[in-house]
């Protein structure tokens, strides 16, 4: 127990002792911790004054970042960001194709940016130079020009080019010509540039195009181009298409005088062998004729009368034929005079009264009187062909019927002849002008004549080339036992311009007032001609010579500004010896020659290439042609 309760005194010491060493520990704590705590608080203040100090500056510091940002940005913005994108501007309008737009900049211009911004203004005033200088040589030129890519779409074209298609350039780019034209013509030009790409060179071809702003028609040689890169990179095909359609006429009118000097000689040799026969010849057939006849009159035997009836028959046909043979072959020129055309149908028709007995006529137009300059005796030969032509091939028909009209179109007079008879077999219409071609007697194996009915095979070769000397045209249309019609046209020579001729005249600015020395052998076509020149608007002072002879006096006793000049004329001097006479006393008076023969249209191209104010008009020639050589033969006198 003492232990214990020396124990229990010792553990409450202890507890004291304990108690008394924690309260100094705590007291010890307490006193540090209040210390540490003034010293944390201390070091606080201290560190969040020096952090609001630091938060402070970093603030000033951002400000004058920002500041300072926003000015380089500026500046950056001011010298380099602005001016790049003004040139960036101007260079998308060039990219574009507009060269209108220019770099503008109110900065130092020493700076190396705008100064390169201003040089390249520089630039695009040379390009925009070079660019109007090649456009107004584009335009000036008078072909038509336009280039295409490789697509076929339009990039540029010129003014007469606009003309073709009827559009501007700026609606004609990025189309193709299937945004204009029908798909076969788009298709032609189509493979024409294609072959030009596979060609890799310039290819040259021919082609027909309508201009659709007045509808006219131009032959073109056309130049097609592939275009490539300085990379070799094709760019599309350049088109230079140039119009011939002068060549081309001159072309076809040389080989036409070719062919028809060819034809001349030929028949000259055929007229040269005729003549010789045709008086002997004739005397033959006028003494068969004449014993036939009589044989005739005093024979009473049946058999005999028909043999004698055949020689004669025979005769006529054999005489008929040395005419037809005679006149094709003989080398002659129309001899005009004015007369009716209607009153000429008229007259032929009663002098073939007794062949067209039982024949229905009827008709049309004919009522009208229409005036034609023309000759005569050619014009009724060709009626009296081809009435007999119709008669004949009615010869088996029941109810044969011919129509006749007589009308006036744009400045012809057309004359249609129809019949409803046995027609000509498509194989053979294309031969019914060569000379000595029939269907008639021995050749009519399909027996559609009558078979007492013969051809001589010149008529309508007779017909052709009379047509032809009236610068007129014939046509024929035929249909195997349904009919022919043939239909014939003659350009119309009024006596007087009309008011329509004088508006034209007027407004090309025809010459007036000049004196003018008209040779002309043919009364009625000097008169005309005289008319046209002396009244309103020519005015001209107008001295007219019949024969070469008068033509001289006239030319040696008067001062001319012009000579009108026949080639054919009557006597001993002819239009070529009175030229000669002129151009020996005078080398500048214009000479206009007025003819239609053979010899001379291939003469003429010489004369007119060593003397350039000597041109030529065909006769007859329609009264605005004839001014307008007028014309340029006064106007060659001012250059």
């Amino acid at each position: 127990m003492a232990e214990d309760f020396n124990l229990s005194i010792l553990i409450n010491n202890t507890e004291e002792k304990f108690e008394s060493a924690n309260n100094g520990l705590f007291e010890q704590f307490e006193s540090v911790f209040t210390q540490a705590s003034a010293l944390f608080k201390n070091k606080y203040v201290e560190a969040e004054s020096k952090r609001n100090n630091l938060n402070n500056m970093a603030l000033v510091l951002t400000i004058v970042s920002v500041i300072l940002l926003i000015f380089v940005f500026y500046l950056f913005s001011r010298t380099i960001v602005k001016p790049i994108r003004s040139l960036a501007i101007v260079m998308r309008k060039v990219k574009e194709g507009s060269f209108d737009e220019r770099f503008s900049w109110a900065g130092n211009k020493k700076d190396e940016l705008i100064r390169y911004g201003y040089h390249f203004n520089t630039m695009l005033d040379t390009l925009q130079e070079n660019e109007v200088l090649l456009r107004t040589l584009i335009e000036v030129i008078p072909d038509l020009i336009w280039l295409k890519s490789p697509q076929g779409e339009y990039l540029l074209c010129n003014l007469r080019f606009e003309r073709f298609f009827g559009a501007k350039q700026k609606d004609l780019i990025g189309k193709t010509d299937y945004d204009f034209l029908d798909k076969k013509s788009a298709d032609f030009f189509k493979e024409k540039d294609q072959a030009a790409i596979r060609a890799n060179k310039p290819c040259i071809n021919e082609e027909e195009i309508v201009y659709a702003d007045d509808g006219h028609k131009e032959h073109l040689e056309t130049i097609k181009t592939p275009v490539f890169d300085s990379e070799g990179n094709l760019k599309g095909v350049l088109g230079i298409a140039r119009d011939i359609t002068e060549r081309k006429k001159n072309e076809a009118e040389k080989i036409e005088v070719y062919l028809a000097l060819e034809e001349h000689k030929k028949l000259a040799l055929v007229g040269k062998i005729a003549g010789k026969m045709a008086h002997d010849f004739n005397n033959v057939l006028g003494i068969i004729m004449g014993q036939s006849e009589l044989g005739l009159f005093k024979c009473k035997e049946p058999e005999t009368l028909k043999i004698l009836k055949r020689i004669l028959d025979q005769s006529l046909r054999g005489r008929n034929l040395t005419k037809n043979l005679v006149a094709f072959a003989k080398d002659q020129e129309p001899k005009y005079e004015c007369f009716y055309l209607n009153e000429k149908i008229e007259l032929v028709l009663s002098l073939l009264k007794k062949d067209i007995e039982g024949i229905e006529i009827r008709k049309e137009g004919l009522s009208e009187n229409i005036e034609l300059l023309a000759d005569p005796g050619m014009i009724e030969h060709c009626l009296v062909n081809i009435f007999q032509n119709s008669i004949h091939a009615l010869s088996k028909s029941e109810n044969p019927v011919i129509s006749i009209q007589l009308r006036q179109s744009n400045g012809t007079v057309i004359v249609t002849i129809d019949d409803n008879g046995c027609g000509i077999p498509e194989t053979h219409i294309d031969n019914i002008f060569e000379p000595s071609f029939s269907l008639k007697g021995s050749r009519d194996v399909l027996s559609s004549y009558d078979s007492s009915i013969k051809g001589s095979g010149y008529g309508m070769a007779n017909v052709n080339k009379y047509i032809e000397l009236h610068k007129g045209k014939i046509t024929v249309r035929s249909q195997l036992n349904i009919g022919t019609t043939v239909e014939l046209s003659f350009p119309l020579i009024e006596k007087k311009l009309t008011e329509e001729e004088k508006i034209i005249i007027k407004n090309e600015g025809c010459p007036s007032n000049k004196r003018i020395l008209l040779v002309e052998d043919e009364i009625q076509i000097a008169e005309v001609q005289r008319f046209v020149l002396t009244n309103e608007p020519c005015n001209h002072i107008v001295d007219v010579a019949h024969t070469g002879e008068a033509a001289l006096k006239f030319f040696d006793n008067n001062d001319y500004d012009l000579i009108s000049l026949d080639y054919i004329l009557p006597g001993k001097i002819n239009g070529k010896n009175l030229y000669d006479h002129i151009r020996s006393k005078n080398k500048t008076i214009p000479i206009l020659f007025i003819s239609g023969n053979i010899d001379f249209l291939e003469s003429i191209k010489d004369l007119k290439r060593a003397d350039r104010l000597v041109d030529h008009v065909s006769k007859p020639c329609q009264h605005i042609d004839y001014l307008n050589r007028i014309k340029l033969l006064l106007d060659k006198t001012k250059d």
